[in-house]
Formats: structure tokens, C-alpha cells, sequence
């Protein structure tokens, strides 16, 4: 059993990085705070803006053109596998996440914005205060746009910064 040194189980996720869609390419950020429960679980918030989205038309997506956006918020969960490397700081992890998802299309002088609830996947690794994801997002939908995004992100953690020790 592993136990924290650590008297702040709350942390701060700062991420940058690029989103794709079926349609475009393009940029996003996210802020996530958290709490952690223990070394492997922690629950939190995701606040999310991206760029995902080429420009629509009457008929459907068009490949070029401007970028179109959706913003996230979920209730996230994650799950760290363990402490890797010399010093321990290397933390894989996989996690969920359920919430709103705000898309917005503008078409031929006309905008469409839709709130969908979603879910996402995600999985990435944790060394010191840096953080590399990858996340897929799921976007409940019956609109003839294609909502799903996937994020690769790379971003530092601020606080709560658990040194393990065996119980």
C-alpha cells in the first residue's frame, strides 16, 4: 500500500496542444483542476476550448475554410498505474470523463450551436510537473455534423506534487 507525504491532495492542470475532427485541424487549451483521493485516483473538472472543426455548408462539412469551436466541461476521473523510472516520477495514467459539450459551426451567414452531452477517453503519462495526453472525445449527437475530436495535449501540473512512500 502506498500513502502520500503530501498534506494538498488539490492540483491544477494547464494543457495546450492540437485537436482534429473529421474534418480540420486545429488548436485547443484546457484547465483542469483536481483532487486527489490517494497516489492513483484523483477527480476532477475539465475546462476545455478547441478549435476542431473546419467550416460547414447547406450540404455538410467543407475541408478548408475557417475553424469552428467547442468548449468542454466534465467531470473527470483518473487512475495512475504507477511510479516509473530512477527517481519515481514517471506516472502513466488512463481516465474518463463526463459533461457538456458546446459546439459551434458558422455556415453561409448562419450559426448553428449545439449542447450535447458527451464522454471522453483518455491516457497519457505524468514526469515531475509535466504532462503528456491523448484524449478522444465523444460528442452525443443526432446532427448530420460529426461532433467526435481528438486531442493531443502537453501541459504542467501546478501543486500537490505527492512524494509515495510503502506503508
Amino acid at each position: 500500500m502506498v500513502r502520500s507525504q503530501s498534506n494538498n491532495p488539490f492540483k491544477l492542470d494547464l494543457l495546450v496542444g492540437i485537436a482534429k475532427s473529421s474534418s480540420s485541424f486545429g488548436g485547443g487549451i484546457s484547465i483542469e483542476p483536481k483532487y486527489c483521493f490517494n497516489d492513483k485516483v484523483s477527480v476532477g473538472l475539465k475546462f476545455e476550448s478547441a478549435n476542431a472543426y473546419g467550416s460547414i455548408s447547406a450540404t455538410g462539412p467543407i475541408i478548408s475554410g475557417p475553424i469552428n469551436s467547442v468548449s468542454s466541461y466534465l467531470i473527470t476521473s483518473e487512475y495512475y498505474i504507477g511510479n516509473y523510472g530512477r527517481q519515481k516520477r514517471t506516472r502513466p495514467f488512463f481516465g474518463v470523463g463526463f459533461g457538456i459539450y458546446n459546439a459551434i459551426f458558422e455556415a453561409e451567414n448562419a450559426k448553428h450551436k449545439y449542447d450535447k452531452m458527451g464522454a471522453t477517453l483518455r491516457g497519457g503519462v505524468d514526469i515531475k510537473h509535466f504532462r503528456l495526453s491523448v484524449e478522444q472525445n465523444f460528442i452525443l449527437s443526432s446532427s448530420q455534423y460529426e461532433l467526435n475530436f481528438l486531442t493531443l495535449k502537453f501541459g504542467v501540473t501546478i501543486g500537490s506534487r505527492k512524494n509515495s512512500i510503502p506503508e
